[in-house]
């Protein structure tokens, strides 16, 4: 499909993009749903969820990029902008949170600061792979990338186990 062709189907560059970003919060939206419907306690449905996301994050760092970018750089758009794709995503994972021991007791904005912090941790993580593998080598990076899970565990207990 030619640069033309896209343009004409969407109208506009910002109309293509705004389909992107689309597409990507609802697969995070899909993540939350299974992670509640597989799970009934609040605190495995966050560790399963973040799990999920990690699995994800490298699996598709492509995507990952993308959404760092539009949280990161969008100064220019962000007051202009009419829809925020991860508000729904964001406030899924607040609502598992809010049900956990911990995060009963949270302020929901405490609990979104708590939940914001692991998932930009974990894109963090996947977006900075190239410059990791070359400032501590492959090894050290894949025993990092292998320790993940359990930290997510232990993170996402230590913020809202209670």
């Amino acid at each position: 499909m030619t640069k033309q062709a896209l343009i004409h189907h969407f109208g506009t560059k910002e109309r293509l993009y705004g389909e992107v970003l689309a597409k990507l919060a609802e697969g995070l939206e899909t993540a939350v749903e299974r992670a509640t419907s597989a799970e009934t306690d609040p605190l495995a449905q966050l560790e399963a969820l973040f799990l999920r996301v990690l699995v994800n994050v490298h699996e598709h760092a492509e995507d990952t990029q993308l959404l760092m970018r539009e949280v990161l750089d969008n100064r220019p758009r962000a007051g202009e902008s009419h829809h925020w794709y991860l508000t729904d995503f964001l406030n899924g994972i607040v609502a598992i949170a809010r049900r956990t021991p911990g995060g009963a007791r949270l302020a929901p904005a405490e609990a979104l600061m708590r939940v914001y912090a692991l998932f930009g941790a974990l894109n963090y993580f996947a977006v900075s792979k190239p410059s990791l593998e070359q400032m501590f080598g492959d090894y050290t990076y894949e025993r990092i990338r292998q320790s993940l899970p359990a930290e997510i565990r232990r993170q996402v207990r230590s913020a809202f186990g209670g």
